[in-house]
């Protein structure tokens, strides 16, 4: 818990300081004059993550008092003044936070497990929206489709920390966004002496490339990827004739890379299939990359839950991301020091 608290206490007074202020407004005369809504008063009303009516939610600015609410348009043009770059600085500085004294914080083996998975966002239909992220439009289907974005997560399994977030038009392929990612959070764990990381790359459409195999293998990195049907008939071959564990020769036009095969029984009889370059069997056996693969659920839905988008900018679909991400963390580590599933006697049975 006392994480949280540290974190809060240093986002109130970031929030508040001067330097934060300027860095992180849009022009140089905006919250410049004594008025009702000054920046710590509109970025903070923007974290709450707003559900309400922006009418509501400026009557409670001014609770108990015999001030005049400002009024919900003053409030929404405020927000036009804040760059989403300062919600983005906050999500770095609860990466900070969480391993600047224990670097061994959350750890599994000695290694920093994080997830990386792609999805879809909605968004409010909006032309500006519109031009800047398309619509999605499915194969076959009639009618006007609503504006999609592509969202795509690197989230550590053991702490939920969110490592890297990402929003992109549609059209933005998940591993092309996820290939951009990685050398970030790379060099962001190893500026916080996070030296063995091991990534898990979960992806509904598109298969392990080779490309991004060797990726991994250059930034010095280890990784886990789920193998889609159909990707490398003669590895499911294998795996159809009983083979369930062994190493195996990727071979393409592009090069060739020798991984690691493990074969796993879904509850519903479905067999997924992961590819690792962990090859020592006996350190990391089939049954701990079943517990490492089934840990995934960290990064669905859940990492963001709390979004709603009720305006019609991509100024503020970013902010309204940004907090939500950074939010989802928060809320993840007062769970971690209140609810008993989390207490430090059934670690064994929910975490790594």
């Amino acid at each position: 818990m006392y994480r949280v608290d540290s974190l809060l206490s240093s986002t109130k007074n970031k929030i508040s300081s001067r330097l934060f202020q300027l860095a992180h407004r849009i022009g140089e005369n905006s919250f410049t004059r004594e008025r009702k809504l000054t920046f710590p008063m509109v970025f903070s009303t923007i974290s709450k993550l707003v559900k309400k009516s922006l009418a509501i939610e400026c009557e409670w600015l001014e609770p108990s008092t015999n001030k005049v609410p400002p009024s919900k348009q003053a409030l929404s043009k405020a927000r036009y003044k804040i760059r989403h770059t300062g919600f983005q600085e906050l999500l770095e500085d609860s990466l900070v936070e969480t391993y600047k004294d224990e670097p061994d914080y959350g750890t599994w083996r000695g290694y920093r497990v994080i997830a990386a998975d792609g999805s879809s966002l909605r968004l409010p239909d909006s032309k500006e929206i519109v031009n800047q992220f398309g619509r999605h439009k499915p194969n076959g289907t009639l009618g006007k489709m609503p504006p999609l974005a592509r969202v795509s997560l690197f989230v550590d399994l053991c702490t939920s920390m969110i490592c890297s977030a990402r929003l992109a038009p549609w059209s933005t392929g998940e591993q092309s966004m996820a290939q951009e990612q990685l050398p970030e959070v790379v060099n962001k764990m190893c500026l916080l002496k996070q030296e063995h990381l091991l990534f898990i790359y979960i992806y509904d459409r598109g298969y392990p490339s080779l490309k991004f195999i060797k990726q991994d293998e250059d930034l010095g990195v280890d990784f886990i990827f789920r193998v889609q049907e159909r990707a490398y008939l003669s590895l499911w071959e294998r795996v159809a004739q009983g083979e369930s564990d062994f190493e195996y020769l990727i071979e393409t036009r592009e090069g060739n890379a020798r991984v690691r095969v493990i074969a796993l029984t879904l509850n519903s009889g479905k067999t997924e299939i992961l590819i690792t370059s962990l090859f020592d069997n006996m350190a990391f056996t089939s049954q701990d990359m079943s517990k490492m693969y089934f840990l995934r659920w960290h990064i669905g839905v859940s990492r963001i839950r709390t979004l709603h988008l009720v305006d019609e900018s991509p100024t503020e679909v970013k902010d309204s991301s940004l907090v939500a991400w950074e939010a989802s963390w928060r809320e993840s580590k007062t769970m971690e020091s209140s609810d008993n599933i989390f207490r430090k006697e059934y670690v064994q049975c929910t975490r790594l």
